[in-house]
């Protein structure tokens, strides 16, 4: 969709942007009459910047239907006070733009986020605009965790980067630069660099999955709450890591390939708790006691990071 955000000539609209929302309707007339319900509802849709919001059918307020006497001109009536009524909620949406002007004036330098930056269209169709195009990266559960990666491409503006790391320390996010636009980005690369190996140490038999997580929460996994990898390596001193990676590194699995045990859960359908087979076998009240809890944990340990993130 190369055209997306591009302005659309209609007759004698022109929409600034090529997204449409329908009506949406929510069944929130009363006997066919717009209430109060109905101008939030439809300045909310129109929040979201889109070029065209749709009204729904609903009359005004106080254009009873007439009745069916021999002159009367209901539709003609209907039309005017439809048209009153609704007036509000056009006036309200277009009201928008000045939101949107307001978003436009502070991000000329800075720009707007891009999910995936390869995928932004803008970058292709409109070359003058990429320098306002950086990316962000949530980890899940995002109300949570507080990591945010900043993306920064060949071709992005520094201001752009600096703009949005602000904005997601404003917003209580740790945001972190990712200087160079590569798959993975940060946070996944190191993710899974140690998912192949605790995978293939589980189809070698050397650990069970269960030891896996024992191993990563209680033992280094447990520091990284205070500290990351490389503070810790200051602490021990970087000789020691020398040494280490000499002699493990050529025993490390470097397959470019998924596990054979993540291989044969694939071909077995047996995808985790959505399918309620993985690496343990699942129910309803089992995976809501586990996600409770896991939860639970993380709200205590956001407090802790909340705390050093104000220092």
């Amino acid at each position: 969709m190369p055209h997306l955000f591009e302005p659309l000539q209609l007759r004698g609209l022109t929409l600034r942007n090529r997204i449409g929302v329908p009506p949406m309707c929510q069944y929130s007339a009363r006997d066919g009459y717009v209430t109060e319900w109905h101008q939030p509802h439809y300045v909310g849709l129109a929040r979201g910047s889109a070029g065209l919001v749709i009204v729904d059918s609903s009359i005004g307020a106080g254009s009873a239907p007439a009745p069916a006497v021999p002159g009367a001109s209901f539709s003609d009536d209907l039309r005017r006070d439809r048209v009153k009524a609704v007036g509000d909620f056009i006036a309200a949406i277009f009201r928008q733009s000045r939101a949107q002007a307001e978003l436009d004036a502070a991000t000329k330098a800075v720009g707007l986020a891009a999910v995936a930056l390869d995928a932004a269209p803008s970058v292709k169709t409109h070359p003058a605009r990429a320098a306002r195009v950086a990316g962000m990266h949530y980890f899940m559960p995002a109300h949570l965790v507080p990591l945010v990666e900043i993306i920064k491409a060949d071709f992005t503006d520094v201001k752009v980067c600096d703009w949005l790391e602000k904005n997601q320390r404003d917003l209580g996010k740790m945001p972190v630069r990712v200087n160079k636009d590569i798959p993975g980005f940060i946070g996944n690369r190191l993710q899974h660099a140690m998912m192949r190996e605790a995978l293939y140490l589980i189809s070698d038999g050397v650990v069970s999955p269960e030891g896996v997580d024992a191993a990563v929460r209680y033992g280094f996994g447990f520091r990284f709450l205070a500290c990351g990898p490389m503070m810790q390596k200051e602490m021990s001193g970087w000789d020691t890591n020398y040494y280490a990676a000499t002699s493990l590194y050529p025993d490390l699995h470097a397959d470019k390939k998924a596990a054979p045990v993540v291989q044969a859960m694939m071909d077995k359908g047996h995808l985790g708790m959505k399918t309620k087979q993985g690496m343990w076998s699942w129910d309803d009240e089992g995976i809501k006691k586990e996600k409770g809890r896991i939860e639970k944990v993380l709200q205590q340990a956001i407090a802790i990071l909340n705390a050093d993130m104000k220092k």
